[in-house]
């Protein structure tokens, strides 16, 4: 089955499609941005209610991390790599890289 939906670009359906792709694109340029090809996925532990995160490892041994904040409040996380801390905020339902 085909479905052919045509809109007006001013409709609000269109509209709302347009903030989405934009959304998307946005959420997806913190993976590729940084993470390059190539780069493995490494092991992470996370016990923070309400955040999604994961980690790479680049060919170039710079380590990449993205924070998904999916609640309404500013979350304080602490990263540890070996005897390295450093402690960030992450705005509420926002997206966080840092690259380490």
């Amino acid at each position: 089955m085909l479905v052919i939906i045509v809109m007006h670009r001013s409709s609000p359906i269109q509209k709302l499609m347009n903030f989405i792709l934009i959304v998307l694109t946005y959420y997806i340029g913190h993976f590729s941005i940084f993470i390059k090809p190539g780069a493995k996925r490494i092991g992470l532990d996370t016990s923070i209610e309400g955040l999604s995160s994961t980690a790479f490892r680049n060919e170039n041994g710079g380590i990449v991390l993205v924070v998904l904040n999916e609640t309404e409040e500013v979350k304080s996380i602490t990263i540890q790599i070996e005897d390295n801390y450093v402690e960030i905020e992450v705005d509420r339902r926002a997206i966080a890289t840092l690259v380490i």
